[in-house]
């Protein structure tokens, strides 16, 4: 026994393989205390490196650290508790390797913004400070990779709803855990995405919003009269709770409980990827049953039953496996009310409720199912539920608490049609890539919890009477609050937390469409009644919180599986015990058990690698080993090997009984245990886990043997019959459908095969024939009956086409036939060795059945008939409802079902099916139910079910319906199941081998299928246990599964062909039926037998001679497969059906046919499927040389073939309305994985349909169609009738679909064909006339005139001979004639297009245009417009015909004789399409324009003025202008400005149609701009004497272009034109003038230049020129010199000088001096002021980098904290003032106003006032 302990928590585990798994309780805890509301122990975390376990005490708002570096202590001990100091609630905790993270509320607030504290789990010290996150963070998780946090942040509103704070999720990157940063993910990006619940009254979203915000507190007197309620936004009103995140860190999955919707995160880039809303869940479905009441308070009145109710599944925990590269997103859904003091939807629902709704709408709520309800009172949502207008949302009407309806306090109306409730009572899994729902447990959870606990079923967690039976129905039952994955070996596990009831609940979840129940423990002593008195004796209540302690992790290598409970207070670690699958074998395997005797030996295999010699085998006293089968057995110590692997053969004998539980290990000589091992030798396990019985069940179905039957069945026979002699315990099973009319099936009808039949038989059976006369033999289907016989069948079930050649022929095929009943060594013909099995088959009204049908329960054996042996008549019975066969010493049951529809789609005589003609899963259920009882009954504990039920679903719904049904033989749906190891060379599998699904019970139902012809031995091999359980887990994926019937499939069954294939072998004799006796030339592979020369044909030749008769050529392989002719158009159907109409043409050939069939009348495509290397091919069909048929060549038999059923086919009328109804029909029964044959296959008609409407409505648009495709005629639109409903049309279809009957009856698959529906019948045939016509164009191809067969070869004859067939199959999203609009966008009708236009004119007068275009498209008529009699199209009045292709439209058009807009209607029409296109006439009046035309100011030598830019009109006549004045000149339409003064001009428009002529005039005045004086700026500087020259025009700037010039005063320098010229040392005044020019008066700036020499070396700067104040601000700097140094300072205390750049330290005043060299200048000083920051204005862009005093300005100077280049701009923005290196400016020329001070990036705003 592998012991693991496993810890639950939102993670994966992977462990070693196993076979059997369970949770072991360990160790509890001490309790924290009890509290009823729950939060004590609520949330565990485990650290790896301390070996501590961490659980938040929610009474003492602290975190318990429990020791748990050895799990078998108990209680775990305790460590010490950590408080975290001003914290509001500790919501959830996590640890990554040494980190511990815990999040909690604000504590002033809980709507307010919450934080995380980061510990090490070394000394539980805490890292930095708190993190804070998002409003009310509620979970807490690491990355796998630890790298990143992320919390949940609820955001719930607090109780009075006036706080509504926004959910969110933190992103912490904690890669530096002293220096975390924090991202958060904002879901405002959803706001206005999803509705609001109140804006919603006709449908109800998948994601509820559904938040008021109040403006009032509940409490406050005013609330009635005053209060404001406010939608949430979704933002708001989104409250995540619970995350969940991908291996690979990059993905998180967050449920929003309430909201019923899990949100997607991206974590690297910290965004939402999306939202999926979760739907509801239908509890009227059956398996989705609760139990919803709580009285009477009885474990009988317990009633886990459907009912008309939505549940919401609202989930809690989550967790993610990622299998096959789909990550599968498991939920707990618990379900959770918004139950606050301002908002409460919560709603009791009682008789009061039912008295003010309107649930009549539903059908559901029959009046007693009200009255169920309504004494249960179930808990109900008030803000959903009306489907019909109105409003449901009541929260905005009811504020305060709200949990019943009484008296008349509201009125409802009739504001419900549906119910929804809260949670779902189960645990579901999703896609998580794209939200779909991929599995639900349905009911299973109350199911198992009422089995195991009957007198607590639906127990509460608190309260005196929290024991008694069914105090949770009414409120979320069991109520699933975590799941955790875990995989282990090859298997996923998920655990189940149930917070009321308690408990874990454990399922094999591997393959997620089908997980399955393994065990369910809960530690709750059911004894006491919860309270704080009995604590800790109570055990365990309330599972909130669990975590994962992995192998590796843990202190003693195993894992653990911890549970904390909130509301005992307690934390308990449970074991994970595994039974370990040492060898496993292809032979029977060996289990450990109390019956052996000692004469029982067992080879086993054992093989392996990475193992170190020798092992060890340690077995108890019952069992030894030796290394032959016949002595030396003994309890080996040690066996030796050498390398690291092994592979040897050893054998086991059981000697003899021992006490207690029987166990083997074997370990290596490292003490590693040998649980790994490759496994092809035996499985061995202990006595422990060992299953009471195993059985191999060998089964198929639906043999249908066609062409592929001549190669498969041999083939099938070999695989069949190896694994039938490995396993003594074998049941052999068929689905039926054995046999059906095709080649196959006649060809033994052929009396060259008479002796092939008798020899065969003789030396199969003994049993010698006696010959017949050729008119006594022929009965088709024998030789498939003789196929069934050899694979020593068991038993069948009943299918549908064993009626298809009708009740006389199956009568006779399984009948046993003497030649006389006195003699009963002279049989004839012994029929089947087995029975037909059907329990809902009426036999009583047919005649030949009846006599064949037994009601008793017999014996598999009492069924065949024995050459040799007198019997009775009974004893020739061949149909039951169930029958049993002993095996191995066990009796097994089998039960029979048919298809409840099986007389619409076959020729049933007079059998009769006792159900509806409908498929209704609940009455077949009890029809079997009492079959199965009755065995039950006898003692039988193992019963599997044989279903022929068509479409696999059925099975998968029949199976919760029944009780004690161990495994269903699915058949007639062809479903192809297999598992991982089977190879089915291109083949695609539908489902996984086997489907596991679960019976009323709860108990595990497996479901099995193969797919036809054949092609597949299914092979299950399952374990029982002691009760007769099936046990999913035994099942070995190398040998179970399906087993193709190929080469390479004996081969990988390890058949040997040549013993396979010779001497008596079964498979032998089947060859011998397709091949023949004695080898010839035509047929090679024939058999010999001992005795027999004469040479026989088999079914080959005789099929050959079929196969040589070819019809013509194709280049492609034409489609006919069951899984598409079925579900879409195919290029078989499409030939099919337009052979029916060439075959119905030639008796109506100048009329339109259509043509319709089934396409279950198709049963095969014509071609081959070749699989090379694990790829399909389609391919033509195959050459035959024998046949001198090849590749390409369609023949005889590939029709044959395909058309096996011969439909002969009728021609009638059918009105517009019918045709809309069999179209609805032919696609009534299509769903996803279903393959209804009434499925139409059409021809002369384009339709399409949408498969999600409901069944009856499903077509939406057909249209009548020519051979190339073109509309002839529109029969309907958007799925109503187009046109006369009662024009009808010539419709060739199947005989088999048209019913003699009247109104009312139905046809072959239920089609609404009759006398009624489909008027004027005929069937064709060879001599029928019709208006001079005949059909006898010639004897038949194939087949008989009049048949399907015939028509199509001559259709294919006459178009195919020469140049082949070329249409290659499209998908289904390409298909035209049946397009189905799930799967592509609709192109079914006509479509015509034509612009609207506006036409304007003048009343009475005329408008043209040539060019409106007409456009359509897949029209095959002319298109006939129609106008109004104002209107002339194309010439004609009224009415013109256009081109199917559409083309341009001349119109001409007589306005109206009243101004004014009016519209007529072009109407185009063609195939019964009418589509109409407004357009509109604009009549005027001709009218006096309005004008406006308005003089302005223009400047002389300024921009002329464009006139017509001011001339405003309503009329677009032309402009012109004249001109009175000559201040002014006119250029065009330009007015240029000569001279002071005034102009007036005269504006005039045009005379246009519409409008007269019209004038206005305006007066522009000419003025001369004054000239004012520019602004100079002339700045002096310093020269060097014997330097270059200053030219002065440089630095004279102006706003005027006058002319400058210079004047100088001084010696020191001299003029040179504009050049200053420095001659000695001293300064000059130099004097820069600017001329007067237009618009500026002359004006004149000074300025000083310095001028220095050279002296001795020392270049002497510039004069050292400061203002006498300089202003600062403490911490700003100032430029004192570019050049010199040397700066000392009065008080040092105030500033400080580095360089020469002063730097401000403290308000004052101080003086700067600077002593510059004696050659160059004296002594210089400033004076400085240094003010605080409080006093200047901060930069908007650069805080605390520039500063400018005083603002407002009131002086001269603003000054600068620093010195800066850049510019001050006016408040529109126009630059007033340059500035460059300077710490002030003089402002002393800015007007008032509002200005920017611009320099780098700052931009300041100040005031001169």
């Amino acid at each position: 026994m592998r012991k693991i302990y496993l810890m639950y928590a939102a993670m994966i585990l992977s462990l070693a393989s196993f076979a059997q798994l369970r949770l072991t309780t360990v160790a509890g805890s001490v309790p924290l205390g009890y509290n009823s509301d729950g939060g004590v122990a609520e949330i565990t975390a485990y650290d790896k490196v301390t070996q501590q376990l961490y659980v938040i005490n929610g009474n003492a708002n602290t975190i318990v650290v429990y020791d748990f570096s050895n799990p078998s202590i108990n209680p775990i001990p305790t460590v010490t508790s950590i408080v975290i100091a001003g914290s509001g609630s500790i919501n959830s905790i996590a640890c990554y390797n040494g980190l511990l993270a815990a999040v909690y509320e604000n504590q002033a607030n809980r709507q307010n913004n919450g934080f995380v504290q980061l510990y090490t789990t070394t000394g539980n010290t805490m890292i930095g400070a708190p993190i804070e996150v998002g409003a009310q963070p509620d979970m807490i998780i690491f990355t796998p990779q630890g790298d990143k946090l992320l919390v949940a942040n609820e955001g719930e509103p607090n109780n009075d709803y006036t706080q509504d704070p926004e959910g969110s999720v933190s992103i912490i990157d904690v890669t530096n855990p002293t220096a975390p940063t924090v991202q958060n993910v904002s879901l405002t990006s959803l706001n206005g995405s999803i509705p609001h619940l109140s804006t919603q009254p006709t449908q109800m979203p998948t994601i509820r919003i559904f938040g008021m915000k109040n403006s009032l507190s509940v409490t406050d007197p005013l609330f009635a009269a005053d209060n404001v309620k406010t939608p949430s936004t979704v933002a708001e009103d989104l409250e995540p709770e619970y995350i969940t995140i991908s291996p690979d860190g990059n993905t998180a999955w967050v449920s929003c409980q309430e909201n019923n919707a899990i949100l997607v995160i991206n974590i690297p880039s910290a965004s939402v990827t999306t939202i999926f809303g979760l739907g509801y869940k239908d509890h009227n479905l059956a398996g989705n049953g609760m139990d919803i009441s709580r009285t009477p308070t009885n474990t009988n009145a317990v009633s886990i039953r459907t009912w008309p109710l939505k549940g919401m599944y609202q989930p809690d925990g989550l967790s993610v496996v990622s299998i096959g590269g789909i990550p599968y997103i498991f939920s707990a859904n618990e379900g959770d009310a918004r139950a606050w003091r301002g908002l409460n939807e919560e709603l009791d629902v009682n008789a009061a409720f039912f008295n003010r709704v309107n649930l009549t709408a539903n059908p559901a709520f029959s009046a007693s199912t009200i009255a169920s309800i309504t004494a249960a009172g179930i808990r109900i949502t008030n803000t959903m539920g009306n489907l019909n207008g109105g409003n449901s949302f009541m929260v905005n009407s009811f504020p305060g608490v709200l949990n019943s309806i009484a008296g008349a306090s509201f009125n409802l109306g009739n504001n419900f049609e549906e119910i929804y409730t809260y949670g779902t009572r189960s645990f579901s899994i999703w896609n998580g890539l794209t939200g779909q729902l991929v599995w639900d447990s349905g009911d299973q959870l109350e199911q198992i919890t009422y089995r195991q606990f009957p007198l607590n079923f639906n127990a509460d967690h608190n309260g005196g009477s929290a024991n008694n039976v069914r105090r949770r129905s009414t409120t979320k039952g069991p109520e699933p609050e975590a799941v955790v994955t875990a995989k282990i070996g090859d298997s996923t596990y998920a655990f189940i937390a149930l917070e009321r009831i308690g408990g874990v609940m454990v399922y094999n979840v591997s393959n997620p469409t089908m997980p399955y129940f393994r065990q369910y423990i809960n530690p709750r002593n059911f004894s006491l009644a919860p309270n704080a008195g009995n604590n800790p004796n109570i055990g365990d209540l309330g599972p909130e919180g669990m975590t994962i302690v992995k192998e590796d992790e843990s202190a003693d290598g195993n894992a653990y599986l911890i549970v904390s409970n909130e509301v005992s207070g307690t934390i308990r670690s449970y074991l994970l015990d595994y039974t370990q699958n040492v060898v496993k074998s292809k032979v029977e395997p060996f289990y450990i058990a109390s019956n052996k005797a000692e004469s029982d030996v067992q080879a086993i295999t054992l093989s392996g690698t990475d193992f170190v010699s020798p092992l060890t085998f340690n077995t108890a006293p019952a069992f030894r080993f030796s290394t032959n089968s016949v002595t030396g057995f003994t309890n080996f110590d040690d066996i030796t090997f050498s390398g690291s692997s092994f592979n040897f053969v050893l054998y086991v004998k059981f000697v003899g009984a021992s006490s207690g539980n029987t166990s083997i290990s074997i370990t290596d000589d490292n003490g590693k245990k040998a649980t790994s091992i490759n496994v092809t030798g035996i499985k061995i396990t202990t006595v422990n886990g060992a299953p009471a019985y195993s059985l191999q069940v060998l089964h198929a179905s639906d043999f249908e043997a066609g062409l592929a039957a001549l190669d498969n069945a041999p083939r099938f026979t070999a695989i069949w019959n190896k694994f039938n002699g490995e396993y003594a315990n074998t049941l052999r099973i068929s689905g039926g459908d054995n046999f059906l009319p095709s080649p196959f099936f006649n060809a033994s009808a052929d009396a060259s095969f008479q002796n092939t039949h008798i020899e065969i038989n003789k030396a199969a059976f003994g049993v010698t024939l006696p010959s017949l006369s050729p008119t006594s033999w022929p009965l088709p289907g024998r030789a498939d009956i003789n196929i069934m016989n050899l694979l020593d069948l068991h038993a069948s079930a009943v299918g549908n086409h064993e009626f298809d050649a009708g009740t006389g022929n199956f009568a006779d095929l399984i009948r046993v036939t003497y030649n006389s009943d006195t003699d009963p060594t002279q049989m004839r013909w012994f029929g089947t060795r087995f029975p037909y099995l059907s329990s809902n088959l009426d036999y009583s009204g047919d005649a030949n059945l009846n006599p064949l049908y037994t009601p008793e329960i017999r014996s598999t054996d009492s069924f065949k008939a024995i050459a040799t042996t007198n019997f009775t008549f009974e004893q020739r019975k061949k149909l039951a409802p169930a029958a049993v066969v002993t095996i191995g010493g066990e009796v097994i049951g089998l039960v029979g079902a048919t298809t409840q529809i099986v007389e619409k789609i076959s020729s049933t005589g007079g059998v009769q099916v006792r159900s509806t003609d409908i498929d209704d899963m609940p009455l077949l259920a009890s029809q079997i139910q009492p079959v199965v009882n009755q065995m039950r009954s006898m003692g039988i504990n193992k019963i599997v079910l044989v279903s022929h039920l068509q479409q696999i679903a059925f099975e998968k719904a029949l199976a919760p319906l029944l009780s004690g049904v161990d495994i269903i033989v699915s058949a007639g749906s062809h479903t192809l199941m297999a598992d991982s190891d089977d190879n089915t060379e291109g083949d695609t599998k539908v489902e996984n081998y086997p489907f596991v699904a679960t019976d009323k019970d709860g108990v595990n139902t497996l479901i099995v299928s193969t797919e036809s012809e054949y092609k597949y031995v299914g092979r299950l091999v399952v374990d029982f246990d002691a009760n007769g359980n099936v046990l999913p887990s035994s099942i070995v994926t190398s040998i179970s599964g399906a087993w193709k019937a190929t080469d390479n499939g004996m081969a990988r069954a390890n058949v040997n062909t040549v013993t396979a294939f010779s001497g008596t072998s079964p498979a032998y004799f089947v060859k011998g039926l397709i091949e023949g006796i004695n080898v010839s030339p035509s047929q090679p592979n024939a058999i010999t037998i001992s005795g027999v020369s004469a040479t026989t044909p088999g079914i080959r030749g005789i099929i050959n001679s079929q196969d040589g008769n070819i019809l013509g050529k194709t280049n492609v392989f034409i489609e006919g497969r069951r899984e598409l002719v079925r579900t879409e158009e195919t290029t078989l159907g499409n030939l099919s059906a337009d052979a029916n109409i060439a075959e119905a043409k030639k008796l109506y050939p100048n009329q339109i046919i259509l043509s319709l069939k089934n396409g279950g009348g198709i049963r095969a495509a014509i071609g081959v499927v070749s699989a090379v290397g694990g790829n399909a091919s389609l391919l033509p069909p195959a050459s035959n040389p024998g046949a001198g048929k090849v590749s390409g060549d369609v023949s005889q038999l590939d029709v044959l073939n395909s058309l096996r059923f011969n439909n002969s086919l009728s021609v009638g009328d059918i009105s517009a309305t019918n045709i809309l109804a069999v179209l609805n029909h032919g696609v009534r029964a299509s769903a996803t994985g279903a393959t209804p044959g009434q499925f139409a296959q059409v021809g002369g008609l384009r339709f399409s349909w949408n498969p999600s409407l409901p069944a009856g409505s499903r077509v939406r648009s057909v249209a009548v169609v020519d051979d190339m495709g073109k509309v002839l005629d529109v029969i309907a639109e958007n799925g109503a009738i187009v046109g006369d409903p009662n024009r009808t049309y010539k419709m060739v279809t199947l005989s088999f679909l048209v019913s003699n009957g009247g109104a009312g009856t139905a046809g072959g698959d239920s089609y609404p064909l009759n006398t009624a529906t489909f008027t004027n019948r005929i069937d064709l045939s060879a001599s029928l006339t019709v208006n001079g016509f005949n059909t006898a164009t010639g004897a038949a191809l194939i087949g008989t005139v009049g048949g399907e067969q015939d028509a199509f070869a001559k259709f294919f004859k006459t178009n195919y001979s020469t140049t082949g067939y070329n249409v290659a199959e499209t998908p289904a999203s390409q298909d035209l004639r049946i397009q189905n609009t799930s799967l592509r966008s609709e192109v079914v009708l006509p479509e015509f297009s034509i612009p609207s236009v506006t036409f304007t004119g003048l009343v009475n007068s005329n408008v043209s245009t040539s060019t409106l275009p007409l456009s359509t498209n897949r029209l095959g008529a002319e298109l006939t417009v129609s106008v109004p009699a104002n209107v002339t199209v194309n010439g004609m009045i009224g009415s013109a015909m256009v081109s199917s292709t559409g083309g341009n439209l001349n119109l001409s058009i007589s306005m109206p004789t009243v101004a004014g807009v009016t519209t007529f209607v072009i109407t185009v029409s063609a195939a019964n399409v009418v589509k109409t296109f407004a357009q509109t006439l604009q009549a005027t009046n001709p009218v006096v324009p309005s004008i406006t035309f308005t003089g302005s100011t223009l400047t002389v030598g300024g921009a002329s003025l464009d006139l017509s830019t001011v001339l405003l009109s309503n009329s677009s006549g032309t402009k012109s202008f004249t001109i009175n004045g000559s201040a002014a000149s006119l250029s065009g339409s330009n007015l240029v400005p000569v001279s002071a003064g005034t102009v007036t001009v005269t504006g005039s428009v045009a005379t246009i149609i519409g409008y007269n002529s019209g004038s206005a005039m305006a007066v522009f005045t000419i003025v001369s701009v004054p000239a004012i004086i520019p602004s100079i700026t002339f700045t002096g500087s310093t020269l060097t004497v014997g330097g270059a020259g200053l030219d002065l025009s440089t630095v004279l700037l102006s706003n005027s272009s006058g002319t400058k010039s210079f004047s100088i005063n001084g010696s020191a320098a001299s003029l040179s034109g504009n050049n200053l010229v420095p001659v000695s040392a001293g300064t000059v005044t130099v004097t820069g003038f600017v001329a007067s020019t237009t618009g500026f008066l002359a004006a004149s700036q000074t300025a000083v230049f310095n001028i220095v020499s050279n002296s001795g070396g020392v270049v002497c700067p510039a004069v050292f020129i400061l203002p006498t104040d300089v202003v600062i601000t403490v911490g700003g700097t100032y430029l004192l010199n570019e050049s010199l140094t040397g700066f000392t300072l009065s008080n040092p205390t105030l500033a400080s000088v580095s360089g020469n750049v002063l730097t401000a330290l403290a308000e004052g005043t101080l003086t700067v001096t600077v002593t510059v060299p004696s050659v160059c200048f004296p002594e210089e000083t400033v004076n400085v002021t240094i003010v605080g920051k409080g006093a200047l204005s901060v930069s908007e862009f650069e805080s605390n980098t520039l500063y400018v005093y005083p603002n407002p300005v009131t002086g001269n100077v603003l000054y600068l904290s620093s010195s800066v280049n850049g510019s001050i701009v006016n408040a529109m923005g126009v630059e007033v003032k340059r500035l460059e290196k300077v710490a002030e400016v003089n402002v002393a020329d800015l007007p008032k106003g509002l200005y920017f001070l611009k320099a780098g990036n700052a931009k300041i705003k100040f005031v001169i006032e």
